[in-house]
């Protein structure tokens, strides 16, 4: 086998492809050398095919084991109740080269923004809507207006890291219609019920007893505080934040990304069911399944799932996250199409 064709090989195929490529040409050009410079009547001759067809196995086995184990390494998983999404932050990253060759029918591409995920394909998802944080608030019925946001942007921006998360821009696409959510006097969860035994065990030792219309009424005004809404909606979603790095660069807070996740937390007031992190993405997110709600009018439960990754760019920061209840129609195949969504997310360097 010539040169010319040797090269021809090792730039046809994939770069992981390359090491087993070469691999086998090196084995190859052994065999040949050894089969020339050892006599034919030595009886080892004809057992080095064989010995060479050993030793390339027992490396293309290594290389398929030292692959595996690099994935395994680098992929986050998590857990949220019944539902599980894994990721590599290791493949969170598309250079502009590599951007091209992607068929921009198959793919989201937001060059401007510094992104791209795989288009969903099911019928109903939403064209992308750009929004700020106040106007992604208004929709989701956690405040009034926009004049009562920017009142406390204003607020929250007195710091760089604070004026970074609150000047945060949104892309979201949105599938079909939402589901209507009430709540009523018996609304609960899991943690708050908790909360509440405990209190009434508490106070049934201290030689008391807890009335339970104080108990309904305190589980009222719990699950409505700091502003809940008493109606809103639920929507499968997938999204991405975009947090601009110099909005934070005079911050005496380092804008890493533990600092901002803690930043985001505090912003969101989420719960964190499951955590994994390392230093290229941090992941985190939560299941609650709110009990005796009106969905649609109809009493029932409700659960949402949310989940989220931060990654690091050159220029900003990246929040994807998914919101999903398995109450919505066709709700096997819009979890994997999320999923989906979420695997194929590169910030493009």
């Amino acid at each position: 086998m010539g040169d010319d064709t040797r090269v021809g090989i090792l730039g046809a195929v994939s770069d992981w492809l390359k090491l087993l490529a070469l691999v086998v040409l090196v084995a190859e050009a052994i065999i040949i050398i050894a089969m020339k410079f050892t006599p034919e009547s030595n009886p080892l001759v004809r057992w080095y095919p064989l010995f060479m067809l050993l030793f390339l196995v027992v490396i293309v086995i290594g290389i398929f084991i030292d692959r595996y184990t690099q994935t395994k390494l680098t992929t986050q998983t998590l857990v949220l109740g019944s539902r599980t999404i894994s990721v590599d932050p290791s493949q969170n990253v598309a250079t502009t080269q590599e951007v091209k060759r992607y068929d921009v029918e198959t793919m989201y591409v937001d060059n401007p923004n510094g992104f791209m995920f795989a288009r969903p394909k099911l019928p109903k998802w939403s064209e992308p809507q750009y929004m700020n944080m106040g106007e992604v608030l208004l929709k989701g019925g956690m405040i009034n207006s926009l004049d009562e946001w920017e009142k406390a942007k204003a607020a929250g921006s007195i710091i760089p890291l604070g004026k970074m998360n609150m000047e945060a821009k949104f892309v979201l696409f949105e599938y079909d219609s939402p589901i209507k959510a009430q709540l009523t006097d018996e609304s609960s969860n899991k943690v708050l019920e908790g909360f509440l035994n405990d209190l009434a065990d508490l106070t049934e030792k201290e030689g008391d007893e807890v009335e339970p219309e104080a108990l309904k009424e305190m589980r009222k005004q719990i699950l409505r505080a700091n502003g809940a809404p008493e109606e809103f909606d639920v929507q499968n979603t997938f999204f991405v934040s975009l947090l601009d790095k110099s909005l934070a660069k005079n911050s005496a807070l380092e804008a890493n990304l533990g600092n901002v996740f803690l930043a985001e937390l505090k912003l969101s007031g989420e719960m964190v069911d499951s955590l994994a992190a390392n230093q290229q993405s941090i992941l985190w997110g939560s299941k609650q399944t709110l009990t005796n709600v009106l969905v649609n009018g109809k009493p029932g439960e409700l659960t949402t799932y949310r989940y989220n990754q931060l990654l690091e760019g050159r220029d900003r920061f990246y929040r994807i996250g998914i919101v999903f209840s398995p109450q919505t129609d066709s709700s096997i195949s819009v979890w994997e199409e999320l999923q989906s969504m979420v695997k194929s997310f590169r910030v493009i360097v």
